[in-house]
């Protein structure tokens, strides 16, 4: 949530779970912003760029009160194995405590994961190649089917 909201706003939904769940209820950490330029715009209502280190210490001086993705899979055991290695204890936390969260997309076939699983590939790969346009609307079952059909044409020409 921190790069799409306050500091203040994440504490304070976190206390808010936490005292109607007690225990229940893991902050996690990541820097990813989940969501396209638009959404994160609308979310924040600033072009500004989040500065996430600095968020980080606002949001754990929120629990102190003194103020003290892994966007790419194949880094997530090498930064998992770094965290655990140079974990040090703290306030918050006396052990190195992690989750590791994946998409996973189920079907009867093979073939039709695949179709289901098409408008999201699509939707990444227009964000990595900066075409996704704001406003655009997340890609139908039928205009991932025929973008990934006509690449495949195009690539065998």
């Amino acid at each position: 949530m921190l790069p799409n909201h306050s500091s203040f706003k994440v504490a304070e939904n976190f206390s808010l779970l936490e005292a109607a769940h007690p225990g229940r209820i893991d902050l996690g950490i990541g820097r990813a912003s989940g969501t396209d330029a638009l959404t994160a715009y609308a979310l924040r209502r600033s072009q500004e760029v989040v500065n996430f280190p600095e968020q980080l210490d606002e949001l754990l001086s929120f629990f102190s009160r003194n103020f003290a993705s892994y966007l790419s899979p194949q880094m997530t055991v090498p930064v998992l194995r770094a965290y655990k290695e140079r974990f040090k204890p703290s306030v918050f936390m006396s052990v190195p405590r992690s989750i590791v969260s994946t998409i996973v997309i189920t079907a009867e076939t093979d073939d039709e994961a695949k179709y289901l699983a098409a408008p999201l590939e699509l939707l990444w790969a227009r964000m990595y190649a900066g075409t996704l346009m704001q406003g655009q609307p997340f890609p139908s079952l039928e205009e991932a089917a025929f973008t990934c059909l006509f690449f495949s044409r195009k690539r065998s020409t």
